[in-house]
């Protein structure tokens, strides 16, 4: 090979792909702090939340403020709660009150729009979240861990979780509030068989 085309040869490789190829990467999807905005029911219950941290609940008043990631504090006249919100899906919300019990959200208005694939949590699913007492573990085979509890788990739609142990399937509802918290709660009624209780925000430690 003559050294001119050589030269061009190995200047061409160096230069890696066209311009037009791109490496893969991860869908560029909002907060849950971005898309919580809009209006929202639960039964007979309806919540606007606005850009500014305003809010309309049932008819009253009040203001939203963010805390730690996945944490606001709703102040309404005579009340301060403290919740955890988690976007299930562009229209699904989970909100978990100060005293455990979870609501579903339902949104009315138009939804932002997000990249397919935002609330397909399974990879970010994957390692050990604790909520301060116990810790529970997702591994990347399926298999799961609870204390002395282990079975397997599977995300069968955005926004669901089930977790088969023993002879039993449960289903949760579960959003990740932000990458490294998660909050869940059971879809049905709970019964005290449960080891994880009706509703977890949970950290994570790995």
């Amino acid at each position: 090979m003559r050294p001119a085309l050589l030269a061009l040869f190995w200047f061409g490789c160096s230069l890696g792909p066209p311009p037009g190829i791109h490496a893969p990467r991860a869908p560029v999807c909002g907060t849950v702090v971005q898309g919580i905005a809009g209006t929202w029911v639960h039964d007979r219950n309806a919540m606007e939340i606005r850009t500014d941290g305003t809010l309309l609940r049932d008819g009253v008043e009040g203001v939203l403020r963010w805390g730690s990631p996945g944490h606001a504090v709703i102040d309404v006249p005579g009340s301060h709660e403290p919740h955890a919100f988690g976007l299930m899906s562009p229209g699904q919300l989970l909100d978990v009150d100060p005293n455990g019990h979870s609501f579903l959200w339902t949104r009315v208005t138009i939804a932002p729009a997000y990249p397919e694939g935002c609330f397909a949590i399974t990879g970010s699913l994957v390692g050990d979240w604790s909520d301060g007492a116990v810790t529970e573990s997702f591994h990347a085979d399926g298999s799961y861990e609870r204390g002395p509890l282990h079975g397997r788990w599977s995300l069968p739609q955005p926004g669901y979780l089930d977790l088969m142990t023993q002879a039993s399937v449960r289903r949760y509802r579960i959003a990740l509030a932000a990458p490294g918290t998660l909050v869940s709660a059971y879809d049905g009624v709970v019964t005290d068989a449960d080891p994880r209780g009706a509703t977890l925000v949970e950290t994570r430690v790995r």
